[in-house]
């Protein structure tokens, strides 16, 4: 029996089919469709535009506008600032919009959502996602590596590889002035000024949480550097350097002969930092209520270490008044 070469109708029938999909893609929207997609915009709230968008999608779901609609929506929700009320707009939303690209108009928004009401499991998962879409979101990187950081502190490590590397990206593109293009110039300062010795800091408590004592070192002094005003900072090398004085204490005590002198001067350096740090993390905290804990935990850590070094207290709050002026 002769072979019949059923291909080129194969492909013409599909031909035919996809030249049908896109003409009914290409239609142009009704006045029906478009009223209804402009009582969407023109509603007077978000509660307002979400009942129009459920009208519009009752009649309109095939229309070539519902890109659109979804589109302006997910712009309107992601400009809600309550986090827990985003998230209830977002869950309504989703069960109009389902399809992928509608969904990824508020990949973003759901992620900062999550971070913000420490929804972190849910946050890291869709992370991925949320960069696909938007690369350059230094804004979230940051979120995220301060979420992740503040529950590694809490004991969660595992959120401690993810938030090091979103820290990282966001400190590189800070340094280097590679500002997203939605973000203006006076904003893009303050990110440097404000969030950029957070971003160090919560790598400094990540590399502490691993046992990685030299990379936290640096991230603090970098924290010091930046914001001589973070207390947590101070707080940080006075603790560096309290393990730097009694490593140097031990040495004082198995040390003999000329030997034991340099180690006793090299373990009173030691203290001397530790005085000082003290003394500005008292001087950063007292007049704050936010601090108080601190405070509270820090002045007698301070009294006792200066009595230790100087016999009394004689000229410590001259210290702290000092760094208070600063």
């Amino acid at each position: 029996m002769k072979a019949i070469n059923v291909l080129p109708r194969i492909l013409w029938s599909l031909l035919l089919v996809t030249m049908a999909t896109l003409a009914q893609e290409q239609k142009p929207p009704s006045q029906g469709e478009i009223e209804a997609a402009q009582k969407v915009q023109n509603a007077k709230d978000l509660p307002a535009k979400m009942k129009q968008a459920e009208e519009f999608m009752k009649k309109n779901s095939k229309s070539s506008l519902r890109p659109k609609v979804a589109e302006y929506l997910s712009i309107e929700i992601g400009n809600v600032m309550d986090a827990k009320q985003r998230l209830s707009y977002i869950e309504s939303y989703s069960k109009l919009f389902s399809s992928e690209v509608e969904q990824g108009f508020l990949a973003t928004s759901l992620v900062d959502a999550y971070a913000q009401t420490d929804k972190l499991d849910e946050a890291f998962k869709l992370a991925p996602k949320a960069f696909e879409k938007s690369p350059d979101n230094v804004l979230l990187m940051t979120q995220l590596a301060l979420k992740g950081s503040n529950a590694v502190r809490q004991g969660n490590a595992q959120y401690s590889e993810p938030s090091k590397q979103y820290a990282l990206k966001a400190i590189e593109m800070i340094e280097t002035d590679k500002k997203p293009a939605n973000i203006n110039d006076q904003y893009w300062g303050e990110i440097k000024s404000k969030w950029l010795p957070e971003l160090h800091q919560a790598l400094g408590f990540i590399a502490f949480s691993a046992g990685d004592g030299a990379e936290a070192k640096v991230r603090f002094q970098k924290v010091v550097q930046l914001n001589p005003q973070n207390p947590n900072g101070y707080l940080m090398m006075a603790s560096f350097a309290d393990g730097d004085y009694q490593r140097a204490a031990m040495e004082y005590n198995t040390a003999s002969g000329a030997a034991k002198d340099g180690a006793l001067k090299k373990a009173y350096e030691h203290l001397d930092s530790v005085i000082d740090y003290y003394a500005r993390v008292v001087a950063l905290t007292e007049p704050k209520p936010e601090y108080k804990q601190i405070h509270d935990q820090v002045l007698p850590a301070l009294q006792d270490t200066y009595k230790v070094r100087k016999g009394s207290l004689d000229g410590l709050q001259q210290l702290i008044e000092k760094y208070k002026k600063q």
